[in-house]
């Protein structure tokens, strides 16, 4: 496998060449490595992976977005179980602290 072809094989996911790989990174201010890193499903910090989204929704790749879960609860949620803030618990409806 030569050089290129193998530097090609790295950057190619989820249908996107590697102009609009770039294009994405330079939108979201980022190295196209983390954008590789967001689409691979790599957790990232909540501000870059921020960025990415919205880079990806305004170069017209929102499809590739990848929807949160409950399993990944939002930042406002970490920050206020730090604070000791009362977090309702979804099964059992039950405040905890």
């Amino acid at each position: 496998m030569s050089e290129k072809r193998r530097h090609e094989s790295i950057y190619s996911h989820h249908a996107v060449s590697n102009h609009d790989l770039r294009r994405i990174a330079v939108t979201a201010e980022c190295d196209p490595r983390s954008v590789v890193k967001y689409l691979r499903g790599v957790e990232l910090a909540p501000m870059l992976r921020g960025r990415i989204e919205r880079a990806l929704a305004s170069t017209g790749f929102d499809h590739l977005v990848i929807k949160r879960t409950a399993s990944s609860p939002p930042a406002a949620l970490d920050k206020a179980r730090s604070n000791g803030a009362p977090v309702v618990a979804a099964a059992s409806g039950v405040a905890k602290r």
